[in-house]
């Protein structure tokens, strides 16, 4: 492309580099990669490539936790694909706004992009911001008291993903589910979904879905410490364990908002008594 000055061509294989490099978690390059393909988008004019790439920058600012920035990227893809009149690219900007919601707990803000997303992906037949959706507002209806029919759309989503192949939502489907039983103390149900998706999201090389997993399934160690007295030294190992792995993900990656969560979680580890309520007294 370089050689005949095919800029869009040019264009195109900086974002497509930007998102292997995204997805094998060196996000410092997808970062720049990102960056280069948006300018040159803007010079060709190519409104339709300039809302992708801007998609792209939005969704790797979301995982490094530069909230603000990942909105306003999100936020002028949006108004690119709705002055397009690209349902599709509508639907995808409405579902990651959703994410970045609930990530930030704005719970009502999140539930409205999600419903949008799903309502407009229902229509279009958009299965990978279906199935996103989805468990985005299974875990909103746990929040608002309504875990059994959390679980019955996170359930959903999880089909979706293997009715129609779409793998690499499915670890995402698998931890919705684990946090969703972790909620309603069916600890048993969690760690099977928990480990499956730390399984999953490490034999498809994707770190950042393999640092949340591990995140979660140390959360639930951490829970179970401090209700089964009498094992308690292990769930609190097993908890650091999967704590510290999550915490190195995070560090590599540059995962800031994550990061902090895990750091929390494993000083409120390291505060656990190291044997059960009988023998602290």
């Amino acid at each position: 492309h370089e050689n005949v000055g095919y800029t869009l061509g040019i264009a195109k294989v900086l974002n497509n580099l930007g998102i292997f490099s995204d997805i094998g978690g060196d996000w410092a390059k997808a970062v720049d990669y990102y960056n280069q393909a948006y300018h040159l988008f803007q010079n060709t004019g190519d409104l339709q490539f300039q809302s992708m790439a801007l998609d792209n920058m939005g969704t790797l600012a979301m995982a490094t936790g530069k909230h603000k920035i990942a909105r306003k990227q999100l936020e002028n893809s949006r108004s690119i694909v709705q002055q397009l009149g690209d349902s599709w690219g509508i639907a995808g900007c409405e579902v990651n706004l959703a994410h970045l919601a609930l990530i930030e707990e704005r719970f009502v803000d999140s539930a409205r992009h999600a419903e949008t997303a799903l309502a407009l992906s229902d229509k279009i037949g958009s299965s990978e911001n279906q199935i996103q959706a989805r468990w985005i507002l299974a875990l909103i209806l746990a929040e608002a008291g309504e875990l059994e029919k959390g679980l019955e759309m996170a359930q959903e989503a999880l089909n979706m993903t293997r009715q129609t192949g779409l793998a690499e939502k499915e670890s995402e489907c698998l931890r919705a589910l684990g946090m969703l039983h972790r909620r309603g103390d069916r600890l048993t149900d969690a760690e099977r979904w928990l480990q499956q998706s730390v399984e999953l999201a490490s034999a498809q090389s994707d770190p950042y879905r393999h640092g949340l997993a591990l995140l979660e399934l140390g959360r639930l160690y951490q829970t179970l410490a401090q209700t089964d007295y009498g094992n308690r030294a292990s769930w609190r190992s097993k908890a650091e364990t999967a704590l510290s792995k999550a915490h190195q993900q995070f560090s590599t990656l540059g995962a800031a908002h994550d990061l902090g969560l895990t750091q929390l979680a494993l000083n409120e580890n390291n505060a656990l008594p190291v044997h059960g309520a009988i023998d602290d007294q």
